[in-house]
């Protein structure tokens, strides 16, 4: 996956990013 291939520099990112998407997408 991106995280993998880019490191772990992105894996905290993608982790916030995806706890938002998860967040917005339990609120509708």
């Amino acid at each position: 996956m991106l995280w993998d291939l880019s490191g772990g520099m992105i894996d905290q990112r993608f982790l916030v990013i995806l706890c938002m998407v998860a967040f917005l997408a339990g609120c509708t």
